[in-house]
Protein backbone atom coordinates (compact mmCIF):
# COMPACT_ATOMS: atom_id res chain seq x y z
CA UNK A 1 0.00 0.00 0.00
CA UNK A 2 1.23 3.49 -0.83
CA UNK A 3 2.27 5.77 2.04
CA UNK A 4 0.25 8.68 0.67
CA UNK A 5 -3.52 8.31 0.59
CA UNK A 6 -5.23 9.89 -2.41
CA UNK A 7 -8.23 12.19 -2.30
CA UNK A 8 -11.71 11.80 -3.80
CA UNK A 9 -13.68 14.50 -5.60
CA UNK A 10 -17.19 14.03 -6.99
CA UNK A 11 -17.96 16.21 -10.03
CA UNK A 12 -21.53 16.61 -11.21
CA UNK A 13 -23.80 18.87 -13.21
CA UNK A 14 -26.72 18.74 -15.60
CA UNK A 15 -26.20 17.07 -19.01
CA UNK A 16 -23.81 19.04 -21.28
CA UNK A 17 -22.53 21.15 -18.35
CA UNK A 18 -18.98 19.84 -18.65
CA UNK A 19 -18.66 17.20 -15.93
CA UNK A 20 -17.30 14.62 -18.39
CA UNK A 21 -14.75 17.06 -19.79
CA UNK A 22 -13.62 18.09 -16.32
CA UNK A 23 -13.31 14.46 -15.29
CA UNK A 24 -11.31 13.65 -18.41
CA UNK A 25 -9.11 16.69 -17.82
CA UNK A 26 -8.19 15.57 -14.31
CA UNK A 27 -7.54 12.08 -15.70
CA UNK A 28 -5.04 13.66 -18.10
CA UNK A 29 -3.32 15.12 -15.01
CA UNK A 30 -2.89 11.74 -13.32
CA UNK A 31 -6.23 11.37 -11.56
CA UNK A 32 -8.32 8.22 -12.00
CA UNK A 33 -11.72 9.04 -13.50
CA UNK A 34 -14.56 6.82 -12.26
CA UNK A 35 -17.45 7.13 -14.70
CA UNK A 36 -20.82 6.73 -13.01
CA UNK A 37 -22.40 5.70 -16.31
CA UNK A 38 -20.40 2.46 -16.42
CA UNK A 39 -23.51 0.20 -16.36
CA UNK A 40 -24.36 1.43 -19.86
CA UNK A 41 -21.35 -0.54 -21.10
CA UNK A 42 -22.25 -3.72 -19.21
CA UNK A 43 -23.91 -6.78 -20.75
CA UNK A 44 -24.81 -8.19 -17.32
CA UNK A 45 -28.65 -8.35 -17.09
CA UNK A 46 -28.55 -7.70 -13.34
CA UNK A 47 -26.49 -4.55 -13.85
CA UNK A 48 -28.89 -3.44 -16.59
CA UNK A 49 -31.93 -4.01 -14.36
CA UNK A 50 -30.30 -2.08 -11.49
CA UNK A 51 -29.50 0.77 -13.88
CA UNK A 52 -33.09 0.98 -15.10
CA UNK A 53 -34.28 1.19 -11.51
CA UNK A 54 -31.71 3.88 -10.75
CA UNK A 55 -32.84 5.91 -13.77
CA UNK A 56 -36.42 5.73 -12.50
CA UNK A 57 -35.21 7.07 -9.15
CA UNK A 58 -33.42 9.97 -10.82
CA UNK A 59 -36.50 10.73 -12.94
CA UNK A 60 -38.56 10.83 -9.74
CA UNK A 61 -36.07 13.19 -8.11
CA UNK A 62 -36.04 15.55 -11.09
CA UNK A 63 -39.85 15.66 -10.92
CA UNK A 64 -39.85 16.48 -7.21
CA UNK A 65 -40.82 13.01 -5.97
CA UNK A 66 -38.90 11.92 -2.87
CA UNK A 67 -41.06 8.97 -1.76
CA UNK A 68 -39.13 5.91 -2.94
CA UNK A 69 -39.84 2.20 -2.62
CA UNK A 70 -37.45 -0.06 -0.74
CA UNK A 71 -36.22 -1.46 -4.07
CA UNK A 72 -35.54 2.03 -5.45
CA UNK A 73 -33.67 3.09 -2.32
CA UNK A 74 -31.54 -0.06 -2.50
CA UNK A 75 -30.79 0.68 -6.17
CA UNK A 76 -29.38 4.15 -5.65
CA UNK A 77 -27.54 3.09 -2.48
CA UNK A 78 -25.94 0.19 -4.36
CA UNK A 79 -24.78 2.29 -7.32
CA UNK A 80 -23.30 5.07 -5.23
CA UNK A 81 -21.66 2.59 -2.86
CA UNK A 82 -19.95 0.90 -5.82
CA UNK A 83 -18.61 4.23 -7.08
CA UNK A 84 -17.32 5.18 -3.64
CA UNK A 85 -15.71 1.78 -3.10
CA UNK A 86 -13.95 2.05 -6.47
CA UNK A 87 -12.67 5.49 -5.51
CA UNK A 88 -11.42 4.25 -2.14
CA UNK A 89 -9.50 1.45 -3.83
CA UNK A 90 -7.80 4.07 -6.01
CA UNK A 91 -6.81 6.18 -3.01
CA UNK A 92 -5.11 3.18 -1.40
CA UNK A 93 -2.58 3.28 -4.24
CA UNK A 94 -1.78 6.92 -3.46
CA UNK A 95 -3.63 8.24 -6.51
CA UNK A 96 -6.48 10.77 -6.55
CA UNK A 97 -9.92 9.76 -7.83
CA UNK A 98 -12.66 11.77 -9.49
CA UNK A 99 -16.20 10.41 -9.66
CA UNK A 100 -18.31 11.78 -12.52
CA UNK A 101 -22.03 11.26 -12.00
CA UNK A 102 -25.22 13.11 -11.09
CA UNK A 103 -25.45 14.00 -7.41
CA UNK A 104 -28.33 16.44 -7.15
CA UNK A 105 -29.78 15.58 -3.76
CA UNK A 106 -28.33 16.41 -0.36
CA UNK A 107 -29.45 13.01 0.92
CA UNK A 108 -27.19 11.42 -1.72
CA UNK A 109 -24.23 13.62 -0.83
CA UNK A 110 -24.74 12.82 2.86
CA UNK A 111 -24.85 9.10 2.08
CA UNK A 112 -21.58 9.32 0.13
CA UNK A 113 -19.92 11.12 3.05
CA UNK A 114 -20.79 8.21 5.32
CA UNK A 115 -18.66 6.09 2.98
CA UNK A 116 -15.92 8.66 2.30
CA UNK A 117 -15.95 11.28 5.10
CA UNK A 118 -13.42 13.57 3.38
CA UNK A 119 -14.98 13.48 -0.09
CA UNK A 120 -15.49 16.84 -1.82
CA UNK A 121 -18.21 17.80 -4.30
CA UNK A 122 -17.90 20.11 -7.31
CA UNK A 123 -21.03 21.34 -9.04
CA UNK A 124 -20.42 22.41 -12.66
CA UNK A 125 -23.08 25.07 -13.20
CA UNK A 126 -24.35 26.22 -16.59
CA UNK A 127 -27.58 28.17 -17.07
CA UNK A 128 -30.45 26.00 -18.32
CA UNK A 129 -31.17 28.17 -21.36
CA UNK A 130 -27.61 27.47 -22.52
CA UNK A 131 -27.81 23.75 -21.80
CA UNK A 132 -31.13 22.89 -23.44
CA UNK A 133 -30.11 23.61 -27.08
CA UNK A 134 -26.89 21.66 -26.55
CA UNK A 135 -28.80 18.72 -25.12
CA UNK A 136 -31.20 18.74 -28.09
CA UNK A 137 -28.25 18.52 -30.49
CA UNK A 138 -26.72 15.70 -28.46
CA UNK A 139 -29.98 13.76 -28.57
CA UNK A 140 -30.36 14.32 -32.31
CA UNK A 141 -26.91 12.86 -32.91
CA UNK A 142 -27.83 9.75 -30.94
CA UNK A 143 -30.85 8.89 -33.07
CA UNK A 144 -30.54 6.15 -35.71
CA UNK A 145 -31.13 7.17 -39.36
CA UNK A 146 -34.73 8.09 -40.09
CA UNK A 147 -35.61 8.70 -36.45
CA UNK A 148 -36.09 12.13 -34.91
CA UNK A 149 -37.87 13.77 -32.02
CA UNK A 150 -41.26 13.53 -33.71
CA UNK A 151 -40.90 9.76 -34.04
CA UNK A 152 -39.59 9.51 -30.49
CA UNK A 153 -42.57 11.46 -29.18
CA UNK A 154 -45.11 9.16 -30.86
CA UNK A 155 -43.35 5.91 -29.89
CA UNK A 156 -45.06 3.27 -27.72
CA UNK A 157 -42.22 3.43 -25.18
CA UNK A 158 -43.67 3.60 -21.66
CA UNK A 159 -41.85 6.84 -20.82
CA UNK A 160 -43.14 8.48 -24.00
CA UNK A 161 -46.68 7.33 -23.24
CA UNK A 162 -46.41 9.05 -19.86
CA UNK A 163 -44.90 12.13 -21.52
CA UNK A 164 -47.82 12.43 -23.95
CA UNK A 165 -50.26 12.11 -21.08
CA UNK A 166 -48.55 15.01 -19.36
CA UNK A 167 -47.67 17.30 -22.29
CA UNK A 168 -50.16 16.29 -24.99
CA UNK A 169 -50.07 14.08 -28.07
CA UNK A 170 -48.93 16.74 -30.52
CA UNK A 171 -45.18 17.16 -30.93
CA UNK A 172 -43.53 20.59 -31.14
CA UNK A 173 -40.11 22.04 -30.35
CA UNK A 174 -41.67 23.88 -27.41
CA UNK A 175 -43.11 20.65 -26.01
CA UNK A 176 -39.85 18.72 -26.29
CA UNK A 177 -37.95 21.52 -24.58
CA UNK A 178 -40.44 21.51 -21.71
CA UNK A 179 -40.05 17.73 -21.48
CA UNK A 180 -36.25 18.03 -21.38
CA UNK A 181 -36.31 20.79 -18.78
CA UNK A 182 -38.72 18.97 -16.47
CA UNK A 183 -37.05 15.57 -16.74
CA UNK A 184 -33.34 16.30 -17.21
CA UNK A 185 -32.79 19.83 -15.92
CA UNK A 186 -34.63 19.91 -12.61
CA UNK A 187 -34.17 18.55 -9.13
CA UNK A 188 -30.77 19.88 -8.07
CA UNK A 189 -30.69 20.93 -4.43
CA UNK A 190 -28.26 23.79 -3.88
CA UNK A 191 -25.50 23.25 -1.36
CA UNK A 192 -26.60 24.06 2.17
CA UNK A 193 -24.46 26.11 4.54
CA UNK A 194 -23.49 22.94 6.38
CA UNK A 195 -21.92 21.58 3.17
CA UNK A 196 -19.82 24.57 2.17
CA UNK A 197 -16.65 23.29 3.82
CA UNK A 198 -16.45 20.50 1.24
CA UNK A 199 -18.72 21.65 -1.61
CA UNK A 200 -17.71 23.90 -4.51
CA UNK A 201 -19.46 25.53 -7.46
CA UNK A 202 -17.89 26.34 -10.82
CA UNK A 203 -19.67 28.70 -13.22
CA UNK A 204 -19.09 27.15 -16.64
CA UNK A 205 -21.45 29.32 -18.70
CA UNK A 206 -18.62 30.37 -21.01
CA UNK A 207 -17.10 26.87 -21.40
CA UNK A 208 -13.80 28.69 -21.14
CA UNK A 209 -10.34 28.26 -19.68
CA UNK A 210 -11.58 29.95 -16.51
CA UNK A 211 -13.75 26.94 -15.66
CA UNK A 212 -10.72 24.67 -15.75
CA UNK A 213 -8.70 27.24 -13.81
CA UNK A 214 -11.35 27.14 -11.08
CA UNK A 215 -11.24 23.34 -11.08
CA UNK A 216 -7.45 23.33 -10.81
CA UNK A 217 -7.59 25.77 -7.90
CA UNK A 218 -10.12 23.62 -6.02
CA UNK A 219 -7.98 20.48 -6.34
CA UNK A 220 -4.73 22.31 -5.56
CA UNK A 221 -3.11 22.54 -8.99
CA UNK A 222 -0.95 25.61 -9.61
CA UNK A 223 0.68 27.34 -12.57
CA UNK A 224 -0.44 27.99 -16.13
CA UNK A 225 -1.81 25.22 -18.33
CA UNK A 226 -2.79 24.44 -21.90
CA UNK A 227 -6.43 24.63 -22.93
CA UNK A 228 -8.11 23.38 -26.10
CA UNK A 229 -11.59 24.95 -26.59
CA UNK A 230 -12.34 22.62 -29.54
CA UNK A 231 -11.93 19.63 -27.23
CA UNK A 232 -14.42 21.18 -24.80
CA UNK A 233 -17.00 21.73 -27.53
CA UNK A 234 -16.55 18.21 -28.87
CA UNK A 235 -17.32 16.69 -25.50
CA UNK A 236 -20.28 18.99 -24.74
CA UNK A 237 -22.05 18.24 -28.02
Amino acid sequence: MADKKGRVVWVFGYPCSGKTFNGDYLASQGWVNIDGDWPLRSSDPTVTADWRCLMMVIMKWTNGVTDLSEEETKAWHKHHRILCEQALEVTKTGKDAIISFVCYKKIVRDFCRTLIPDIEFIHIHVDTDILLPKFKIRMEKAFPPGIGFKEMWSSPDHNMVLARQRYGDEYSDEVIMRFFKDNFYSGFEEFEESELAYAHRINNNEYSKQGLADLRKIVGMTGDFEYNPDAVEAVQI
